[in-house]
């Protein structure tokens, strides 16, 4: 995790004991790490829960609550912001950030109900929350059905329609709906790909889709490797087969 600047560090007022100077670095570092991993707004209820109780007791003693020794004390470095649809959604970014006219910090804070967004397949939709495997890159192909592979570093795709997801797009299994969901559009947008390639429809997945069923939701939430490691019973998968998601 980068630490803030020499020149950055002398911004923080000096006036304060060493222990609080190392908890406004602390925080800086958490929200700019958190975007530039995640490309989203870091809430201020996963922040708080982040800082130690000893922290924590110290910011209270320096403010009414998080989000004002932000604004307080860390206004250069990081920058508080609030959902106008849900105020009491507050998330922070870095300052940066927040001077960048091409960035719609509103619609990242917004909370659209589930169903507006589009339904992807499951194998699309785990190529950006999965975990990669060291030292690979990973593809993705249209199909039908959409599917995704990891390839060592100079292995090339079988298929000729596959699309590397880097590892910018991969946002990880914690993440929630809303996160994923704009890191395919940006991923969709970066490589000029129609969204409908890519959609779960009900009645194609009955017909052609092998992640339908249990056993095929379970093959695609495996690595390769833990693939490698399993063994099921013929019975066992017989069972998995016929159980539909």
């Amino acid at each position: 995790m980068a630490n803030l600047s020499a020149e950055s560090r002398h911004e923080i007022p000096m006036t304060n004991p060493p222990e609080e100077r190392r908890i406004d670095c602390e925080i800086v570092d958490l929200v700019q790490e958190h975007w530039k991993i995640r490309h989203a707004p870091l809430l201020l209820s996963q922040l708080g829960s982040r800082i130690s109780r000893e922290n924590a007791a110290v910011i209270k003693n320096e403010s009414e609550n998080l989000a004002a020794y932000l604004r307080d004390r860390l206004a250069d470095h990081v920058e508080v912001i609030q959902s106008r649809q849900n105020p009491t959604i507050i998330a922070a970014i870095p300052a940066t950030v927040g001077k960048d006219s091409n960035i719609d910090i509103d619609a990242m804070l917004e909370t659209p109900r589930r169903s507006v967004f589009p339904r992807f397949h499951p194998a699309f939709w785990a190529a950006f929350v999965k975990e990669p495997a060291p030292r690979t890159r990973r593809y993705v192909s249209v199909g039908p059905p959409p599917r995704f592979q990891e390839l060592s570093d100079d292995a090339t795709p079988s298929d000729a329609d596959a699309t590397e997801v880097a590892s910018e797009y991969i946002v990880g299994d914690d993440s929630d709906v809303a996160a994923v969901h704009s890191s395919i559009k940006r991923w969709l947008i970066a490589n000029s790909l129609d969204e409908s390639l890519f959609l779960a429809d009900r009645e194609s997945r009955r017909k052609q889709l092998p992640s339908d069923d249990l056993l095929g939701r379970l093959i695609v939430a495996l690595t390769s490797e833990e693939l490698k490691r399993m063994s099921i019973p013929l019975d066992i998968v017989s069972k998995l087969r016929r159980q539909s998601v």
